[in-house]
């Protein structure tokens, strides 16, 4: 029988503070412990996350989180840590959080990078495995933060082939929504609000046809502003079924070019964004003709939990291979691991 170890992760990298604790055997994961504290009630009061407030409220929320979390499950064998990218005032408290239980309790620490975490989310839909997973593999990384198309070579070892310019596609999302007057967040509500309506306004395809695989999503967010500026009665669910195709049609694209490029067999569409059902239904759709298999999380683990950065942990775990507690930093910026 294969060793299970049991990792304790710890997100912070944004407006939500999370803890959990999965057990694995290396290939397959179970989730013993998962809780999330998030902000979105107060980030909402200002239209969006102020990074002074988040660290603020990570602060309030981690220590009775742990507390929680190491009453209910008893001999952890690594702590995991979202170490880069994000705020650095969200990043600094779970690290330290990390640090400390690491040294007070003698249990070995590993920094996680956030993007690897979301790459590995779709390992904790129920039933799924690592020896299942086909290669090559491409991995759609689409939040309010990043819009990356990344080939895995295999898990722990990436290739960035496509990102953004400028905008995120979430990040484009939720600014669109707040200018048709949707509470933050406003993605999802720009999702629903483009439920029975056409995409019958001209918005561009940034990008689209451009020789690299990269994104940009400003000019479409500034071409919706001045929709919006020049049709102050414009029907709000035509607005937002029109930037949901234009945004769905964009990704699904570059997406396929990107997955026949690299001879996928695996598609994985992570992040925040990866909820939008409309986004799953168009790269099923793209994809499906070329007998590429497309794998999302399920919708819980779509957005920043800590049960990923566990289990993108669990190979360095396996392999002893931990960070000093007096070295481990957090860090706004940070390369996926070559």
């Amino acid at each position: 029988m294969s060793k299970k170890y049991t990792i304790l992760g710890i997100e912070s990298s944004c407006d939500d503070t999370g803890v959990s604790i999965i057990s694995t055997d290396g290939n397959s994961f179970k989730i013993l412990f998962e809780k999330t504290a998030s902000q979105i009630d107060i980030h909402k009061q200002y239209g969006g996350v102020i990074p002074e407030v988040a660290g603020r409220l990570h602060c309030e929320a981690i220590a009775p989180l742990l507390e929680e979390a190491l009453s209910s499950v008893a001999n952890i064998d690594a702590i995991a840590v979202t170490a880069m990218p994000g705020l650095i005032t969200g990043l600094h408290v779970g690290v330290e959080a990390a640090k400390t239980l690491s040294y007070t309790k003698d249990i070995p620490l590993v920094g996680v990078h956030h993007i690897e975490g979301h790459i590995m989310s779709p390992l904790l839909n129920k039933g799924a495995a690592i020896d299942a997973v086909s290669f090559p593999l491409l991995a759609l990384v689409v939040s309010g933060g990043h819009t990356q198309l990344v080939h895995v070579h295999e898990f722990g070892s990436y290739s960035v082939i496509g990102d953004t310019r400028d905008d995120a596609a979430g990040e484009c999302f939720d600014k669109v929504g707040k200018l048709m007057g949707f509470i933050y967040p406003g993605g999802p509500k720009v999702s629903k609000a483009a439920i029975g309506h056409e995409d019958n306004i001209p918005l561009p395809r940034p990008m689209m046809h451009h020789d690299s695989l990269d994104f940009s999503f400003s000019g479409l967010k500034t071409a919706a502003r001045y929709y919006l500026r020049d049709n102050p009665n414009a029907d709000v669910g035509d607005v937002s079924a029109s930037l949901e195709a234009a945004i769905v049609e964009t990704l699904a694209y570059k997406t396929k070019k990107a997955a026949m490029q690299i001879g996928a067999k695996t598609v994985f569409v992570v992040g925040g964004v990866s909820a939008n059902s409309a986004l799953r239904e168009s790269l099923a759709t793209s994809l499906e003709t070329q007998h590429i298999a497309l794998i999302a999380p399920e919708l819980a683990h779509c957005t920043d939990n800590a049960a990923m950065i566990a289990c993108a942990a669990t190979r360095r775990v396996m392999h002893g291979s931990f960070d000093s507690v007096s070295e481990l930093t957090a860090s706004p910026v940070g390369m996926l691991p070559q």
